[in-house]
């Protein structure tokens, strides 16, 4: 059973990374529920865990871990759980992106793990040490090109040629919840454009048309410990 789940999760990581940039993705996450003593916490937490998947299984996929498993000491090592308070359950959204990790927890917070596509891309990138920028549009926002003409300059510069760029529709209340916590106003007329870095720190949020400077110029002040100009520091 141990060697099913290591070839399961094998498989799962391998097809996930290898698929990023298609859209072949299954669109589930993965919960991973990791254990060391079968005491009674773990199965405290193991019987919340088992409800939580059964009620919203069809969203997820989930395997349980134990880290004194030979097998899956590199999953162990890839996450850095080592000296983690077991057990512990990690979230994993289709492309990749950690969307949770808990000691403790409820099944609410197990059922908020699951992130809408851009809050998983938005993450990713984050998690990857990359800027992000967040191009918030739709074909009733105005400036939409004039926007996006500003950020394809700024990733063409090779000194930011690794930001991520990930455009949401406002109107999607599937990507409100993430929105909110950023502090952004979906109700938009004109383009929005927001700067995120790493570990996600809001450096500017321009509307309407938006220039390679005013990006450059975000990076730099907030290098230096400055306020953005021509945005509002987050």
């Amino acid at each position: 059973m141990r060697i099913l789940f290591s070839l399961i999760l094998s498989l799962w990581l391998t097809t996930t990374m290898s698929a990023q940039n298609s859209n072949t993705i299954e669109d589930k996450h993965l919960f991973i529920f990791f254990y060391k003593e079968v005491n009674e916490k773990t199965q405290s937490q193991e019987k919340v865990f088992d409800e939580a998947m059964q009620k919203i299984g069809l969203s997820t996929k989930f395997i349980k871990v134990n880290v004194k498993d030979q097998t899956q000491q590199a999953l162990i090592d890839k996450y850095n759980l080592k000296r983690t308070p077991m057990p512990f359950v990690l979230v994993i959204a289709p492309n990749g992106a950690i969307t949770g990790g808990y000691s403790t927890f409820t099944e609410e917070q197990l059922r908020n793990a699951i992130v809408s596509h851009g809050t998983a891309q938005i993450l990713k990138g984050l998690q990857d040490q990359k800027l992000v920028i967040l191009a918030l549009q739709n074909n009733k926002t105005k400036n939409n090109a004039a926007a996006m003409q500003g950020v394809s300059d700024f990733k063409a510069d090779p000194r930011f040629s690794t930001t991520e760029i990930v455009v949401i529709d406002p109107s999607d209340t599937r990507e409100h919840t993430f929105l909110k916590t950023l502090s952004l106003d979906t109700n938009i007329t004109q383009a929005q454009t927001v700067l995120i870095a790493p570990p996600a720190d809001v450096l500017g949020i321009y509307q309407g048309p938006t220039t390679k400077k005013q990006l450059v110029d975000s990076v730099q002040n907030a290098a230096s410990g400055e306020c953005c100009p021509g945005g509002k520091c987050g």
